[in-house]
């Protein structure tokens, strides 16, 4: 889920994956990233390549839907 507040992503939290824990550990660096630069134009972590990719792909989307 991400939290918007006063027009800025405030909080991003995993509700669920289908990918290996190890893997989602790594590329927490990813939601990090996209709070810090508040874009989801961020790098992600090598030897977890999708499932950072899932995480942008996944707050892109929720942030689309919310400027619905």
């Amino acid at each position: 889920s991400v939290v918007i507040k006063d027009g800025k992503i405030d909080d991003i939290k995993i509700v669920s994956h289908g990918d290996d824990e190890p893997f989602v550990q790594k590329s927490m660096s990813v939601i990090d990233e996209i709070l810090k630069t508040q874009s989801t134009e961020v790098d992600v972590v090598s030897g977890a390549t999708f499932t950072g990719v899932g995480m942008k792909n996944a707050v892109a989307d929720a942030l689309d839907k919310a400027k619905k």
